[in-house]
């Protein structure tokens, strides 16, 4: 069964590519060769594991075992490159599948205009104990606007049991934050799961048609770990 994955971005977000284009930019988001941002499907998951070890530490140490067994299904050993280890799959997230189709098709639009419209440039600089800017700290980073949905592929290589999925919907509905700066509250998001279809046709006709399936998976966990 194939699953999407949905990213909304509440609040500007810096999904950064780890470089910068020009002495005026310091650090750029991820895109494509079209200007469309993007974010890795190794970035989700990367961040999902960091999600799912955190719940699994504040697990009760009785209720460990059986939940580690089901992270190791789920994303293999941590170190492991290699998705075929993984019990689940995910691809890169995109824009809406039917927005990404057009700007493909628009031939006239530069890869400067599309990301230009999708994006705004976030300027800081760090300040001296007496409140004042620091010489040479300005640094200016690309972030990708509030508002915007990111739809990324997610599958399973065998059938899930329910541990599996309701401990990916807890790692799902605890991720509130990624990109740059994430740490210190930035980039907040809110992921769910659903069966929405990702062809461009299927997509724009399925608007708000599915339930997220994170909310319904998650009552397994939930039941199994105060019981």
């Amino acid at each position: 069964m194939n699953y999407t994955l949905e990213i909304e971005i509440m609040s500007d977000t810096a999904f950064g590519s780890g470089s910068g284009v020009s002495a005026l930019l310091n650090n750029e988001i991820q895109h494509d060769e079209k200007g469309l941002p993007t974010l890795s499907g190794r970035a989700i998951k990367g961040l999902l594991v960091n999600e799912c070890s955190e719940i699994i530490y504040a697990l009760p140490s009785e209720k460990r075992k059986d939940w580690e067994q089901a992270a190791l299904n789920l994303f293999g050993r941590r170190g492991e490159m290699l998705d075929d280890v993984a019990g689940v799959f995910i691809a890169d997230a995109t824009l809406p599948p039917d927005l990404v189709a057009a700007v493909q098709d628009d031939k006239d639009l530069t890869r400067q205009n599309v990301l230009d419209s999708l994006t705004t440039i976030r300027k800081q600089t760090a300040m001296n104990e007496m409140g004042a800017p620091q010489d040479e700290t300005l640094r200016s980073t690309r972030v990708l606007i509030k508002g915007l949905t990111l739809y990324a592929p997610l599958s399973f290589f065998t059938s899930p049991g329910e541990n599996e999925k309701s401990l990916l919907a807890a790692c799902v509905l605890s991720l509130r934050h990624a990109g740059l700066n994430r740490t210190r509250g930035k980039g907040k998001i809110k992921v769910t799961i659903t069966e929405r279809p990702l062809t461009p046709l299927e997509f724009s006709q399925t608007e708000g048609q599915f339930a997220d399936l994170a909310a319904i998976w998650f009552k397994h966990f939930e039941t199994e770990v105060i019981k």
